[in-house]
């Protein structure tokens, strides 16, 4: 078996992705300022849904000792690309703290949490409204007693045209 080239960052589409379109320390601290002001406490515990390359729940562990993370994704080859490329950049004590998953988000049922994050529009494999509603209850019976689900939408005026963004990146553009 003859060894794979390393990807370099301008062909890994996981790199390319983390840099063009997450913001894992804008997107923690966003949660992390609407859960104190809803809870009145710091939250502890964090599931990723649709976590990927398992970004977010690596920067929540980075924040603190007391902090879990729990990613979950269905795609193993993405989350192997995570453990070998994300959580090993972690200490070994916030390693520990961060278990990933290969499941459906829809089966999973424990450890209750406090807040369940899913980002990027991810949970927009769900196409109907019986299937989100689905996994809205499945996201609320996994949370913590005042625990918080947090997903983003997109929405406006702007979003009902056609028209294509351009970010520019460390050496390439992102077009959406």
């Amino acid at each position: 078996m003859t060894k794979q080239p390393k990807p370099s960052r301008r062909t890994d589409p996981h790199i390319l992705y983390q840099e063009a379109v997450q913001s894992p320390e804008a997107d923690i601290g966003m949660i992390d300022r609407h859960f104190r002001k809803l809870a009145g406490r710091s939250a502890q515990s964090f599931r990723e849904d649709f976590c990927g390359t398992a970004l977010l729940s690596c920067e929540w562990v980075r924040l603190g000792p007391e902090r879990r993370a729990i990613g979950v994704d269905l795609d193993a080859a993405t989350l192997r690309w995570g453990r070998r490329h994300n959580l090993s950049q972690l200490a070994d004590d916030e390693r520990a703290r961060i278990e990933l998953v290969q499941a459906n988000v829809l089966d999973i049922s424990r450890p209750k949490v406090d807040i369940v994050g899913a980002f990027n529009f991810s949970y927009w494999v769900f196409k109907t409204r019986p299937q989100m509603l689905a996994y809205i209850r499945s996201a609320r019976r996994t949370l913590n007693r005042g625990g918080m689900l947090i997903i983003d939408v997109w929405g406006g005026s702007e979003s009902q045209s056609l028209h294509t963004d351009r970010k520019r990146v460390r050496g390439f553009t992102y077009v959406w």
